[in-house]
């Protein structure tokens, strides 16, 4: 827990700044937050260490998710977890707070008592990351085909018909895309990997106890990783498959916007900056 952070902060010093941010914005502009199943599909449960981690795509969730395999205890600390396919990774093997087996007497029980946490990334990083894994390289292991189901989508939303079947979509016309007026999304605009964070995990619903950065990620993670009473796997935690940091290229990328689409980025993203600290671009 005293593990120092950038800024000389210890990390329940960083929590105590970050939670209470959460809680007084969440009051300030009187956000309320439905707690429904969708939201739940988004939360990993560990039985062992009483903890529900929400899981926020382009945020080191891939590497979460793999620990979470020894964490909650489906397979044994010397099994090896980067044996595991992304497909099983990001399958269903993981307990989820959605699952069957949890009545929602015991959700309620869980929500209140264990430890809840989840790691956000600045909102520009996070959707240039998503724009770059996604649309701009190929994925071979996903079984999900972000250029014909995304990216024709992207081309006939902005030109008026796929002319590149996908695979030359520009930053500009990623983010006219995927940040439309309130209220009218598609099921592919609404997708995890750029989806506002507070979207995804309602910090204004659930009480979060804890907030990781990825910013400065092996410092958080094994300060939660103690936090949660699992600080023997603090060094064992995976470094990304294919680390990208893109804070260097904010500007490059930010810069290749118009006004109109500044503008309705930071319109989609504002919550995530105000409630989780961030600074504007």
């Amino acid at each position: 827990d005293g593990v120092l952070l950038e800024g000389n902060v210890t990390w329940l010093e960083a929590q105590v700044t970050r939670v209470g941010r959460v809680n007084k914005v969440c009051s300030e502009l009187n956000i309320s937050q439905p707690m429904d199943e969708k939201l739940f599909k988004h939360i990993l449960v560990d039985e062992k260490h009483q903890a529900l981690y929400c899981v926020v795509p382009k945020a080191a969730c891939t590497s979460w998710k793999r620990l979470w395999f020894w964490l909650a205890g489906v397979l044994e600390p010397d099994e090896d977890i980067m044996e595991l396919s992304r497909n099983i990774v990001h399958g269903p093997m993981l307990p989820h707070l959605s699952d069957y087996k949890y009545t929602e007497e015991k959700q309620q029980e869980m929500l209140k008592t264990y430890k809840k946490f989840l790691f956000t990334r600045h909102p520009l990083e996070r959707l240039i990351s998503a724009y770059r894994d996604k649309l701009q390289s190929v994925d071979s292991e996903s079984n999900f085909d972000f250029h014909t189901r995304v990216g024709q989508e992207v081309e006939r939303f902005t030109r008026g018909r796929v002319t590149g079947g996908g695979h030359n979509v520009t930053f500009q016309e990623f983010v006219r895309w995927a940040t439309p007026p309130n209220g009218t999304w598609t099921q592919a605009q609404l997708n995890e990997h750029w989806m506002p964070m507070v979207d995804i995990c309602a910090p204004c619903a659930i009480k979060y106890n804890a907030i990781g950065r990825y910013e400065d990620l092996k410092n958080e993670v094994n300060a939660t990783l103690i936090w949660l009473g699992a600080g023997e796997l603090a060094d064992r935690f995976p470094l990304a498959d294919r680390p990208f940091h893109a804070e260097k290229l904010h500007k490059l990328y930010f810069d290749q916007l118009n006004t109109e689409n500044k503008m309705r980025f930071l319109r989609t993203y504002m919550l995530d900056f105000l409630i989780f600290g961030y600074d504007f671009v």
